[in-house]
Formats: structure tokens, sequence, C-alpha cells
């Protein structure tokens, strides 16, 4: 299908030429713009083209010639017994944009007042599908009946239309030109019925050019949609015959106040094609009724004198104007109808009627109006003009004034102000400000004539009137605080990192003088050479007085896009408080459009559709609507595109679809999904209108815009929603109190659901009064079939509205993806606000703590209670707060720790606990424990922590000393300390037993001072260390270990050493020698456990006959010098140990001598061992005695 793209499409073009098309001034009622039309001697081609004379029998209107309208074009009309004709000839429209647009809009009643399927309004735009679009109204707004035009319908036959680009009789140049064909019946009129016309439409304006975004409206140049009572007439000709009377309009409608007199112009032109006549005008009302003549002053003259007022002689073509007036009585109600009939002199048979409807309006203009200034500042300067609009109401009700402010002839527009206003019956002033600041800028001295509109409640306009104030000078008024200050100034800057060149941005300096501080708002248009519109730029500045300057960047994408080249116009306007107090126009330099850096990322039509259906197997049925978007990439980066999808004549939001790319130069496809069952929801079927958008995430630059009509669909070809709401739906009040006393605390709305297709859905509901009174969800798993679903909204807030009424409730469902897959409404039973639970006036209260002592070793078990006084509604949830220090001494914020939901609704007392995890690790906390009702109070934080503690995790076991020497057999003091992760010491909460290890056969625990051995020791709650004794009999290098399962172990390195001198051996031991022989002696000493004593000192001593070769050292020499026993003592330590030996010495040295000499070695060595051996044996003998032998005494330490 076709893309529509033409000057950014639809929406930018609803939001810069509906910019101000939305909120202009209402053009004044069916009286004073006419158009009446002619009988179409030829019957026009509808085919966008104007052959010469095709349209030369058409009556012509020149828009050009409406102060406001920017775009040159006329207006030609009419009609025969079948078809109304109506073409707009746009000669200043000299380009073909797909968006450029024609419409018209008809009041069919001519009634002035917009009635469900009784108005109709015709488009020709390429923002429809084919082009055209017929529009009828419907729930208060304009929908789309047929787009394009489609003649198939009932009464639709002959419908047609067409743009075009051409010549015309009024231009040789080729230019747009728009051609409806419009059936009578249709539009339910006949030759010589009047119709209200406005030359524009709710879509688009009159006629438009989007290239320059110029355009046109009659009766009156506005800046959109106008009320119905606005329109302008449109009198239908009637086959001129011989004899022929056109009275027009042929039905109006006007409302007025009781006792007041409204006025009707109507005019009767003789249709007649040969004679001269003079037409008999006849009046019937049941209210007080006369004819006048045109201006009012006189009874209609019976000009023929056959009794009858009459409109004097008309020749053939001509007209004459009089006056209908009808007053309302004092007491009156309702409506009056009056008929008046024109009829011919030379043929009684031939006539027409007009019907003037009076009706009793509900409020209405009461002059005489007043107006003074006010100085508010009493600066002797005006601040505003304020006119004193007199009124009458009726009828009860709320009523809007406006009123539109112009220099003394009315052409030049300086203000407008409204007012809103309820009132009782009766007479009313309202009030209009009108800026002073506005005035004095304007230079124009007054009077001032202002344009009044009254309008009821739903906006429609019930009367109007005209004021003149009285003189004033223009500087009788407050001048602006600030004015522009020319000259600005304007340049181009790169912001690509490296430069490419190209500008990114168009830099505009405003200059401004301030004469008052404050804040103000700079709006600025762009436009290019030939009028084309470029960029727009808004900013609030708070700015000081004096010459002050304001910045705008417009993006330089903007330009390069732009229709022509620069040099530029941007035109300025400086707002105060959403008032206008200054204007200025700013020409920027010559630029080019190749001077600036192309948009980073631009659609790239065309573009397709297609429907996907994704479910396994297939069920025929399309889940998504996918769209893929072809753009095109100048930069690489991320990107946001995304899509609106509308109904066929776009006006209807049928569902969204978005996603984010990383794009690379070049083009690209994009896939956007609509969910099918939105489509299905909608229950739209044909060509959809889709808006696409998108826009750079990481690079420089704005985005695009595009329009695309999709293929045509069947919404049946889309998959249905898994689920839909069912009526009826439930409601019942539910008093959760506990105990019940008698008060809604929740209003529960049982919504019905009916599944097609298992799922986890969302059900939303918005309560709903004279506002928003609260909002509810339930989420659940739903099986096929017919469900319900609750809703319980708070009944506390009912109770708050003190209404009493049957609620709206608004239900919104919604599938697994958050896809909204029906809507609906239900209303409530009545209930009265005081059904309902009032708000729980008493503060709830709780408390925390923790069981045991100040010092804790990891997570705490908080435990709660709370209370919430009576009279409760019940807790809502118990929340814990905390805060920390490392110091005990300096502490942090508190902070939030965990929230704890009540259990069930109504409740009033609530405990349970918290396990606190030290959520800023080790150290100091302070905790309490704060309540909050259903009403919302929560409980204040206490003057004192309901918690303190101290949090330390123990870690490891540090032995103490480190390493240590001790003496075998003496026990040594140590101390197990239990030490966190840094190093500091943890106090217990709770006993640790520690297990006591050494690797030394000889080492053993003792409780301290005791010498009960241990094998565990138990540092105790509340301490960090607890000591041990460790002993040992084996000298050497020990380790001792500290075992915790909570903890890392640590060790200790003992050296032992030996203990006091307890023993001495001399070696070798005793034995024999001969005289003058000798031996050496060694001496060691052990302590009482065996330990061998390093280098002690030894002294010796000997008796008998030997001498030592030394009295100290570990060894010494023993020389034999005479037979018998030697005894050789070492003495060492203190207190003294000695070892004693003894040594047997004889004399036989010499016989074995000489016995070696004879015999030999072998006889030396019998004899020498047969005497040893001998003598040993004596010896053991003799110890074994009962004493020694005589002579020796016993030995000091026998070895």
């Amino acid at each position: 299908m076709k893309s529509r793209k033409a000057i950014q499409g639809f929406l930018l073009g609803v939001v810069l030429i509906a910019g101000v098309f939305v909120a202009a001034k209402p053009a004044s009622g069916h009286s004073g713009d006419l158009i009446d039309s002619v009988f179409a001697a030829v019957p026009p081609t509808i085919d966008g083209a104007m052959a010469p004379g095709e349209w030369a029998d058409a009556a012509v209107v020149n828009l050009t010639a409406i102060s406001g309208n920017r775009l040159p074009a006329y207006l030609l009309v009419k009609n025969n017994e079948t078809f109304l004709w109506l073409a707009y000839d746009a000669t200043g429209d000299a380009t073909a944009s797909a968006n450029d647009s024609a419409s018209f809009a008809l009041d069919t009643g001519h009634d002035g007042v917009a009635t469900d399927g009784g108005e109709d309004q015709f488009v020709l735009s390429g923002i429809f599908p084919g082009g055209s679009a017929h529009l009828v109204r419907g729930n208060g707004t304009y929908v789309v009946e047929d787009a394009p035009f489609d003649p198939g319908l009932p009464r639709h036959a002959g419908l047609a239309g067409a743009r075009g680009f051409g010549p015309s009789d009024r231009s040789a140049t080729d230019h747009r030109l728009y051609e409806f064909q419009v059936p009578l019946v249709l539009i339910r009129a006949g030759p010589g019925d009047t119709l209200g016309l406005f030359g524009g439409s709710y879509p688009v304006p009159g006629v438009a050019d989007y290239g320059t975004f110029a355009y046109s409206t009659w009766p009156a140049y506005v800046g959109g949609p106008i009320p119905i009572g606005s329109y302008g007439d449109l009198n239908l000709a009637v086959l001129p015959g011989p004899i022929g009377i056109a009275l027009s309009p042929s039905t109006v409608s006007e409302q007025g106040a009781s006792g007041e007199t409204v006025w009707y112009n109507l005019t009767a032109r003789n249709t007649g094609a040969s004679v001269s006549d003079t037409f008999d005008v006849t009046l019937a009302s049941s209210w007080s009724a006369d004819l006048r003549t045109a201006d009012g002053t006189a009874p209609l003259p019976d000009t023929d004198s056959d009794g009858v007022p009459d409109t004097g002689n008309l020749t053939s073509g001509s007209s004459a104007t009089f006056v209908v007036r009808v007053t309302i009585p004092p007491n009156a109600t309702g409506c009056d109808l009056a008929m008046v009939t024109a009829t011919s002199s030379w043929n009684l048979s031939v006539s027409d009627t007009s019907a003037l409807t009076t009706c009793l309006s509900p409020a209405s203009f009461a002059p005489p109006h007043s107006d003074f200034g006010v100085d508010s500042n009493l600066n002797g300067r005006f601040d505003f003009l304020q006119v004193n609009v007199s009124l009458i109401v009726s009828v009860t009700g709320t009523y809007f004034v406006r009123g539109d402010l112009f220099d003394s002839n009315g052409s030049v527009p300086l203000g407008n102000a409204g007012a809103n206003f309820s009132s009782p019956s009766g007479p009313r002033i309202a009030f209009l400000d009108f800026d002073g600041r506005t005035i004095f800028r304007s230079g124009l001295d007054g009077p001032y004539m202002v344009r009044l509109a009254l309008y009821d409640s739903g906006f429609q306009a019930i009367d109007s009137d005209t004021y003149v104030t009285r003189p004033y000078n223009a500087t009788d008024f407050e001048p602006p605080p600030a004015v522009f200050r020319p000259p600005h100034y304007d340049r181009g800057i790169d912001t690509d990192q490296p430069p490419d060149g190209r500008y990114d941005v168009l830099s505009l300096n405003v200059s401004l003088f301030v004469s008052r501080a404050g804040t103000y708002e700079v709006d600025s248009l762009v436009t290019d050479s030939s009028g084309g519109f470029v960029t727009y730029g808004s900013g609030t500045f708070s700015v000081p007085t004096g010459n002050q300057m304001v910045n705008f960047l417009y993006p330089g994408d903007r330009f390069a896009t732009a229709s022509a080249d620069g040099p530029y116009t941007i035109f300025l306007s400086l707002y105060e408080s959403f008032v206008l107090i200054d204007t200025d126009v700013h020409v920027t330099g010559p630029y080019r459009r190749t001077d600036f850096d192309p948009p980073p990322i631009a659609f790239a039509p065309p573009h397709s559709d297609r429907g996907l259906d994704t479910d396994v197997p297939p069920d025929g049925l399309y889940n998504w609507l996918v769209l893929s978007a072809n753009v095109t990439i100048a930069e690489a980066g991320d990107y946001a595109i995304g899509a609106t999808l509308y109904d066929p004549g776009g006006f209807v939001f049928i569902s969204t679809a978005s996603t984010t790319r990383t794009l690379g130069v070049g083009p690209a496809t994009v896939d956007l999904r609509f969910p099918g069952q939105d489509i299905r929801r909608a229950g739209f079927s044909g060509n959809y209108l889709v808006s696409l958008f998108a826009y750079p995430l990481s690079v420089n630059g704005t985005g695009d815009n595009d329009f695309y009509v999709t293929g045509s669909y069947l919404y049946t070809q889309f998959q249905p929603p898994p689920a839909l709401l069912s009526p009826p739906h439930t409601d019942r009040g539910v008093d959760t109190s506990n105990p019940a006393d008698g008060a809604y605390d929740w209003l529960e709305i049982s919504v019905g659901i009916t599944v097609s297709r298992a799922g986890r859905f969302t059900l939303e509901g918005t309560l709903v009064g004279t506002g928003v009174i609260a909002v509810a969800a339930s989420t659940a798993n739903l099986s096929i079939g017919s469900t319900r679903l609750p809703l319980q909204f708070d009944g506390h807030l009912i109770r708050l509205t003190q209404r009493d009424a049957s609620f709206e409730v608004d239900l919104r469902l919604y599938d697994a993806d958050g896809i909204l897959i029906d809507m609906g409404v239900t209303y409530t039973n009545f209930y009265r606000a005081s059904d309902f639970q009032p708000l729980d006036g008493s503060t709830p209260d709780s408390s925390a703590s923790v069981a045991g002592g100040y010092w804790k070793n990891g997570p705490v078990r908080v435990t709660f209670a709370a209370d919430d006084p009576s009279p409760s509604d019940g807790l809502a949830s118990v929340q814990l707060f905390y805060r920390y220090s490392a110091n005990n001494a300096t502490w942090s914020a508190w902070t939030p720790f965990e929230t704890r939901p009540a259990p069930g609704p109504g409740l009033r007392t609530m405990s349970g606990d918290f396990l606190f995890d030290l959520p800023s690790g080790e150290g100091y906390y302070q905790l309490y424990s704060s309540a909050t009702d259903r009403s919302g109070q929560s409980e204040p934080a206490p003057a004192t922590a309901d918690v303190r503690l101290a949090a330390f995790v123990p870690a490891k076991i540090d032995l103490t000393p480190a390493t240590a020497s001790i003496e075998a057999g003496n026990p040594t003091v140590f101390e197990a300390h239990v030490m966190n992760a840094a190093g500091a010491a943890v106090v217990l909460e709770s006993p640790v037993v520690v297990t006591l290890v050494s690797d030394s056969r000889g080492g053993e625990f003792r409780a301290p001072a005791t010498s009960t051995v241990i094998t565990t020791l138990t540092i105790p709650a509340g301490a960090s260390k607890a000591p041990f004794e460790y002993r040992d009999t084996v000298a050497g290098t020990t380790t001792i270990t500290a075992v915790s399962p909570k903890t890392a172990p640590d060790s200790s390195t003992l050296t032992v050493s030996p203990g006091p001198v307890s023993a001495i051996a001399i070696s070798p031991g005793a034995g024999a020698l001969t005289v003058g022989s000798t031996v050496t002696l060694t001496a060691t000493a052990q302590d009482a456990y065996g330990n061998l004593v390093p280098d002690p000192t030894f002294t010796w001593s000997v008796e008998g006959p030997g001498t030592l070769s030394s009295a100290t050292g570990a060894s010494v020499t023993l020389t034999a010098t005479g037979d018998g026993s030697i005894r050789v003592k070492a003495t060492a330590g203190s207190p003294p140990s000695n070892g004693t030996v003894v040594w047997t010495a004889s004399g036989a040295s010499i016989g074995v001598s000489n016995l070696t000499l004879g015999l030999g070695g072998g006889a030396v060595l019998g004899l020498v061992a047969g005497i040893g051996v001998g003598a040993l044996a004596m010896k053991r003998r003799r110890r074994r005695g009962p004493g020694p032998p005589p002579g020796e005494g016993p030995p000091d330490h026998a070895t």
C-alpha cells in the first residue's frame, strides 16, 4: 500500500495547521454569511479537472478576500434536483503534495445543533484510503462512514470526489483542483432548502496546501473546527421556471431570553425566468411576531394594496430582504415555530416557506454592558481592560462567555478573554479581563470592539453580541515587561566528533530587553525561502532586568530536508504568563540545505504489511499485524522505531507497537507487531492508517515521521481476545474488621469473565465518582469457561467522598503479556457513604525486641508486636528500621530494612519476627519497628531505639603468646582469644568450646593453677578469651593448636628446654686399669624427665690411686697411679647432683709385660682377658653382698 509522507503527513499537519486550527474564535452564526447556490445548467464531470466553462454557472466565493485566509482559492457551488456540486479552485497551491486537502461540513438540519447521525462532512485528502472520506456525527464526535466514498451504500448513489492538478478558468497555471458531488438524498435536502455550511471539517481545513501549510476556510478564517451554530448558510437553488420564488433560509433556529425580541433576516428571490412579480408575505406564530422592512424600522408594506404585506416588485433574478420579529413571552417555555410564506401574485399556487424556530434560551446576553480599566499595581497604568457582561439566565446551569477584543472597526484582533460560571435563573454579570500589555503593544487607541459569544455546558453557542467600549489611549495600559531588541544572531554548529563539515544545529541568539525580571516564554517558527515550514522551537527563560540573550538550537537535519534553501525566516513570539507581549522576525544568513547534516534515520517507503498466525498448530487467525517499515540510516547507532495503528478513517486509536534496534549505515527493514486481538476488539475492517515515528538514541539528530495505509483486512481475520468481560457483574460490601463492626472495609466487585484460551490474566478496575475514587487489580490463572474475578475497592476512600450513589466501575482486562484485551463499565448497587468504614483515627503502635544480651555474633532474630487501638480497621504492615555505626559514636540515617504485611484484613494485632542480617556488616546497630494501619497512618519513630546491639562475627581463634620458651615440667599460661575477620576481639553471644591439641608426647593442658588435665577450653558468653596452662616433659620444639567448629584454628610454637640437672652419667663405667695407664671419662647430665641438660658445668674429684687431668669440663683423663680402687665423681647442677664411677688399678702390668714379651700377643690377650673377667665377676659378686668389703665406703652414685 501507499505510504503517506508528504510534509510529515497527517499528524504533523494537524500539529502545525491545527496548532492554530484548534482554538480560534467561532465564526458568527447562521446570519450574515450566505451563499446562494445556482441551479446547474450543465452538471460538471467529477474528475479533478476543470474544463473551460465547466463551472462557469456556479456561485463563486473568493476565499482570499476573507481576512486571515492564507491560501488563494475560490469556493464554487451549484446544484440541481439531485446533486450538490462543490469545488475548490486552489489557485495559490502550485505544488501537488500527497496530503493536500479540501473539505466542507453541513448542518443538514440547519438547526445549529450537533445531532448524532444528522450532520455530514466530506473530505478529499491523501490522509484517507482512496483519497476521500465521508464522516457523520456520532457519539459526540465525527466518525468515518465510508473511506473512500462508497456510492454503493444506501442513499450514497452518485457520491463522488476527485483531486486534480491543472489549469482553470481563473488561472492558466497548473494548481490544485478539488471537485465534490453529493446526492441531495444523502444530506436529506432538496432544491430551495437552506443548509448550514462550513468550509472546513473535523480532520482538515477547507482547502489546505501541505507544502506551505497555508489554508483557507469559510465563512471566516478560523483555527479549528467550529460549533455548528457558527456555520454560514447555503441556499440550494431551485429549477428556474416562468414563475418562481425562493425564500431563504428555508429553516433557521434562534434562542433568546424571556421578553426578548428575536430578529430573523429573510431573503425572497424571484427565481422566475420571464416575469417580474410581487410576492405576498404571510406569518403564522403562536408567539407575538411581525414582519418588518430590512432595517426593522417599519412594518413590511403592502405595495400592491391587496391587504397583504409584500416584497415589492422583483424583476427576474432579483431579491428583497425583510425582517421577521418574534417576541418571547415573559413566562414562555420551550419553543415556537413561526411559518413565513411568500406567494406569487401572478400564480397563487407558486410559493415558498421558511420555518423559524424560536426557543427560550437557557441564558442570553442582556445589554447594556460596561467596562473600565484596572490598575492592579497602582502605577497609573491599566493592567486589564475589564468588560462587565450582563446576562439573563433562564435555566440554572453552567455557562461560558468568550470575548474577542478588536480595534474600533473590528479588523485587528487584540486578544481574548473568557469566564466560566454556574448560576441559578436570574440576572448575572460575567467579568472579562483583557490583558493591558497586548493593548499597549498594539499602539491602537480605543474605543475597542468586543465580540461576545455565550456557550452552554456542552459548548454549544447559544447567543452572541457586540459591545463597544468607551475611549482609551493605548498608552493608558501597562507596557510589556520585556520586548525583543534586535539584532538577533544565528550560526551553524558542527557538533560531530571529529567534525564532518556539516552543521548539526542552527544556533539562534535572541536579544531581549527586560524591564521587569521574571520568567518568559519565547516561541519560534522557522520557514524556508519559499515559505515552507522547517521547524519550530519554544523555551522558558528566567531573566534579570536589562539587555538579555536567550538561545535556541534548531536540529540541523530539519534544514537538510527543507523544501528550499535559506535564508530562513524565524517568526518570534514573546509571552508572559501565556499572554503574547511582543513579536519579531529574524532572517538568517544564506544557508544551503547541503550545509546541514541529513537526518540520521529516515523512512524509505514503500513499507509492507502482513498478517501473522503464530499459533502452533496454526488456527487460521492472525495473532499479529506485522508492519515492515523500511528506513535509511545515515549514522550507525541505536534507534527507536514505533507506530500507532488507527481505524481506516484515522480517528479511532487501535494499538501501538515499538522496538529499539542497533542499525548500521544503509537501508534496513524493521518489523513492528500490532496485537491481532486489539484489531479484533476494535471491530474495524478495511485499510488501517498507521502513523510511524523513528528517532535516534545514541547519535546526533532528530527523528522522522511517516504515514502508511495497510492492505485491506476484515477484523474477523484476527485472533479474538483469549478472554472477555462477561456481564452481569455483581457487587457487595465486605466487613473485614476483626471483630466485625458493621461498616464495610471493602466494596467488592465480582467481575464475570468468559475465557476462550486458558492463561494468566489481570483485571484492573477504577471506581469513579466525580473523579477517580479508588483503583484495584486482581491477577489469576484462568481455565477455559466462565469464571469470576473479584476487585476490592477501599471502603475508606468511598467514605471520604461523602457521596451516596451507584458508582461507576471502569474495567480493563489484560492478558499475560500485558496487552489490553477487553474493557467495560459496570455500575454498582446504591450505597451510602456512611455504609463504609470511616478513616481510622488512631495511630498504631509497635515494639521490637531481641532475645539475649547486647553482643551478637551473626544475623539476629528481631521479634515485634503491633497493635492498632480502637476504633481500628486493621493493621496493614509492620516495618523494621535500623541505623548503623562502626564506632558506636557516629550513626547513619535511619534506613528501612524490611516490611511484614498483615497476614489478613482487619487484624487489630499482629506479631512476628525479622531475620536481621546485618545489612551494613559488623558493627553497632539500633533498631525500631513502625506499624502502619489500613488508613495509611504510620507510627512515628520513637525517641529512643527499641533495640541496641553490637554484632561481630567470630572468624578465628588467636592463641597468645604465639611463641614461647618453657622449661620441661613447668606449666605456662596461654590465652585463646576469639577474633573477627578484621582481627578485632569478639565478645561472645554464647559459649564457644575450643579443643586443645599438642604434637608432643609429653605435653598436657591444665586448668589454670590446678593439676586438672583438660582437652577442651570453654570461652564463656560475654567474654572474648579464656586462659589455660600447658606443661611438657619432652625437650624440643612443640606446636599447640586451638580448634573450634565456628572459627579458623590457631597455633603457638613452643621451645621446651630441659629442667635442672637431676642425674649425671659417666662413661665408660667401672673398669680395671694397670698402674700407669689412663682412661678418658665423659660426664652427661639429665633432668628429672630424662632430657639431656646441655653444657652443664661439671666438677670432678678422685679418691684412690689415681689422678685427673682436670677438675672441670665434660671429659677428663684418669691416670692409675697405684694399685687399688679409684673412685671418680662428677658433680653439676644446683642443688648439685653427682655421678660416680670406680676403676680398679693393679700392678700386674709388669708381669703382663713380661708375659707379653715372653709369650707373645696371644698369651698376653688371654691373660689380660682372664684377669679382667675375673675382676668384673668379683666386683659384681661383692655388690650383691650385704655391704662393701672392708676398706670401701658406699659409692655416692653407683653406675
